[in-house]
């Protein structure tokens, strides 16, 4: 993956556009439309500034559970829509508030990662997230639209799959820029699987809190299998589920990419 795509930001993690993507066809997505992120909660107003005036960010879309924007509310000013769009809610995980502050008591809920992509794709609350999440994308058009979750992994990952599957974008590619996560997210993981182990003693909760940060290929196939399974296809699921018309997909390719 082209390094230029990484914003070299010290308040945002895992922050990348998907400028020079060349699809099936020999198009080449354009810069300063798309971004992906991890979450805005440390954002500083020198890449803040940045963002909008180097990047022209109008929009942002947060993915994220509203415990978890509780403790980490974005920093993008007032002249930036912000549209809530939590793929999970809180209870669909069954994590309760009271829960959210108990690190151990979350870890114990939180199922594997897979399970958490199928459910992505498969449960109503969390497919009309994603329709909302993915229509914003495919019909904005003035300046870049931003979208992120905590890490910048998991649903923000989803999201960004289903953008380029779009935009004709072969899997090879799709996988790369998933897994472009790991540069900045391995060292982190590794971080807290020393930490669980040492307070736990135990390999099978460090290696379930290191999966959290980490990105791997089984994740993101599990969703692109099931959407196989369950819909007949990527195309159909962006069709049917996620109401993107051949005419939108068509304006969208046109808007993005150039020859």
């Amino acid at each position: 993956m082209k390094e230029n795509r990484v914003f070299k930001y010290k308040s945002v993690r895992n922050i990348r556009d998907f400028r020079g993507i060349v699809t099936k066809d020999g198009k080449t997505i354009r810069s300063n439309k798309i971004i992906r992120s991890a979450h805005l909660g440390l954002l500083t107003e020198e890449d803040l500034e940045d963002l909008k005036t180097n990047h022209e960010l109008k929009k942002v879309i947060d993915l994220r559970t509203n415990i978890e924007i509780n403790e980490k509310q974005d920093k993008i000013g007032d002249d930036v829509v912000l549209i809530s769009d939590p793929v999970f809610k809180a209870s669909t995980l069954g994590i309760t508030h009271e829960m959210a502050n108990d690190r151990k008591q979350v870890l114990e809920m939180m199922p594997h990662l897979s399970t958490l992509y199928i459910k992505m794709v498969t449960d109503d609350d969390s497919v009309e997230a994603l329709k909302i999440a993915v229509q914003a994308i495919v019909n904005n058009r003035e300046g870049s639209i931003l979208w992120h979750c905590t890490e910048g992994k998991d649903r923000c990952g989803v999201v960004s799959a289903l953008i380029l599957s779009i935009l004709g974008v072969d899997e090879h590619k799709i996988y790369e820029d998933y897994m472009y996560t790991n540069k900045t997210a391995m060292r982190r993981g590794n971080k807290y699987y020393g930490l669980v182990l040492f307070a736990y003693r135990s390999i099978k909760k460090a290696r379930k809190v290191r999966g959290l940060y980490i990105a791997r290929t089984e994740y993101l196939r599990s969703a692109f299998d099931t959407i196989n399974e369950k819909y007949g296809g990527i195309d159909n699921f962006v069709r049917d589920k996620l109401g993107i018309t051949d005419e939108m997909k068509k304006s969208f390719i046109d808007y993005m990419t150039i020859e």
